[in-house]
């Protein structure tokens, strides 16, 4: 189960969007809520350092407002002022603290297109093997109450490392009463393109390339729902195999109103690189309306699905 929650706050309303996603979790498990504040000290060499003691002052009463804010909701809360820039002051507190999960929120409307280009945000998915809580600010956030999850959405493509994210979910207690909503996107199959080709022989070959997307679309199927049976969780989950690209179904399936959260799984030990630059991750980051969870794969947490039988009970 989660222990810590790493919140990094700056004193401003956007990251505090992120604390409250982390406070969702935190609901859910128990977890600690680590508030932390980068800030710059003893940066320049001077004999007067009043400006620095001024900022260290008013961050630890910063933190400590929110501290006690938090305390009375009934969450388990600690702050700590850490020195030196703000990557640098989440790395170094995420690694003395050992936490658990790291949750940012990212600036400006349109989520990580700001973030990838050299932000905070940016650098601390490539420099940490820390779970991370990407959550995409609004202009006018919705006040709505801290309740646990009712539906994650975990897309899949048939890969132990994707299905990691499901082992991560039943180890740390996340969405154990919530609706797990199991999603693979499957690409129509387009005919060759033959010269020439008319009349009942072009028919055919959209026939055969239709017959083939349907046979795909019952394989996921049956992947997802072997997988779902070998859950054997007390929640609900349901299979969702959908025909298009992975991006858009994934945005499609998960609105606010449905869906609470996302949880992704990077791929080998570069995996963040590829998920910041691949396409489909990219699109979910720029695009999600709701919080993404990445998760970087190793390979205890990868678990095989039982194979599918179509007699057993599902959902």
């Amino acid at each position: 189960m989660l222990r810590t929650i790493l919140v990094p706050l700056d004193g401003s309303a956007v990251a505090e969007q992120g604390l409250w996603s982390a406070c969702r979790l935190a609901k859910e498990t128990g977890a600690t809520l680590s508030l932390v504040r980068g800030v710059p000290y003893f940066v320049l060499e001077r004999k007067d350092h009043a400006a620095d003691r001024a900022a260290v002052r008013e961050a630890r009463e910063y933190l400590r407002t929110v501290q006690d804010n938090l305390t009375r909701d009934g969450f388990a809360v600690r702050m700590e002022v850490v020195p030196g820039d703000p990557v640098g002051a989440i790395l170094f507190a995420a690694d003395m603290q050992e936490v658990d999960l790291i949750s940012i929120c990212t600036h400006g409307r349109s989520g990580l297109s700001h973030a990838l280009v050299g932000s905070v945000a940016e650098a601390v998915l490539r420099r940490s093997d820390t779970p991370i809580l990407i959550t995409r600010a609004m202009a006018e956030p919705a006040r709505q109450p801290i309740v646990p999850c009712r539906a994650i959405l975990v897309p899949l493509d048939g890969t132990p490392p994707a299905e990691a994210a499901l082992a991560y979910l039943a180890r740390e207690r996340i969405g154990d009463q919530a609706e797990l909503i199991l999603l693979r996107a499957v690409a129509p199959v387009m005919p060759p393109y033959v010269p020439g080709l008319m009349g009942d022989a072009a028919a055919e070959f959209y026939n055969e390339a239709n017959r083939e997307t349907q046979q795909r679309l019952l394989g996921a199927e049956a992947y997802l729902k072997a997988t779902g049976v070998a859950l054997q969780r007390t929640g609900t989950w349901s299979a969702r195999p959908t025909l298009g690209a992975a991006a858009s179904e994934i945005l499609a399936a998960a609105k606010p109103e449905v869906v609470d959260l996302i949880v992704l799984v990077t791929h080998g030990r570069h995996g963040l690189e590829r998920l910041i630059y691949g396409s489909v991750a990219r699109e979910l980051l720029h695009h999600a309306e709701v919080p993404v969870l990445i998760l970087p794969v190793t390979q205890a947490d990868v678990r095989a699905p039982e194979p599918y039988d179509e007699n057993r009970q599902t959902t």
